[in-house]
């Protein structure tokens, strides 16, 4: 589940391994803080305190993994604090690389991922900025307040079958990957 919200929302290693249960409000969720190296911080910059509005097809399979907890890091390592980015990366990330025959590398990938996939959607240089928490321009684009104005025109095979760089495709066969292994724990098939 985790590769799958990496590739889905953007989010920055710091922001989501600092996700808890209370930032997840049901379609969406709240960057307030970050963490690194075991440690709760503020978010990198200003703008990187957002809300981030998950599809349906994130958003439920977050919920359930999530289940009744109330409290604690969505991502929990067994002692109840965060993942360490690097504790992450060695079980889980790199071995589903090397068999898809992908180089290896960090998290940073999955946001290059979703910014490319929001890109080849056509969707406006303003709300990607938004939705990745980079500084806000001083342009005056105006930035639409749901994903739906967006969701409802984008294909998502469509997306991929056209013009699609190597690595978008790449990034989106480790997502899936990721969650055919973890579909026991989260109820997904």
């Amino acid at each position: 589940m985790v590769l799958v919200l990496f590739a889905a929302s953007g989010l920055r290693a710091g922001e989501l391994f600092g996700l808890e249960v209370r930032h997840f409000l049901g379609n969406a969720v709240q960057v307030q803080q970050s963490v690194w190296s075991g440690n709760i911080q503020t978010p990198k910059t200003e703008s990187a305190y957002r809300i981030v509005e998950l599809h349906s097809s994130i958003a439920a399979p977050l919920r359930n993994f999530i289940g009744d907890r109330k409290e604690g890091f969505i991502f929990a390592a067994r002692n109840g604090f965060s993942l360490r980015q690097s504790n992450f990366l060695r079980p889980a990330l790199h071995p589903i690389l090397k068999p898809l025959g992908i180089e290896k590398q960090g998290l940073h990938g999955l946001r290059r991922y979703r910014v490319t996939h929001l890109e080849s959607s056509s969707v406006p240089q303003a709300l990607i900025d938004y939705w990745t928490g980079h500084a806000k321009k001083s342009d005056g684009e105006n930035i639409p307040k749901t994903m739906n104005q967006i969701y409802t025109k984008m294909d998502k095979e469509a997306a991929f079958a056209s013009g699609s760089s190597r690595a978008h495709r790449d990034w989106f066969r480790v997502a899936e990957a990721s969650c055919s292994q973890c579909s026991k724990k989260c109820g997904r098939s």
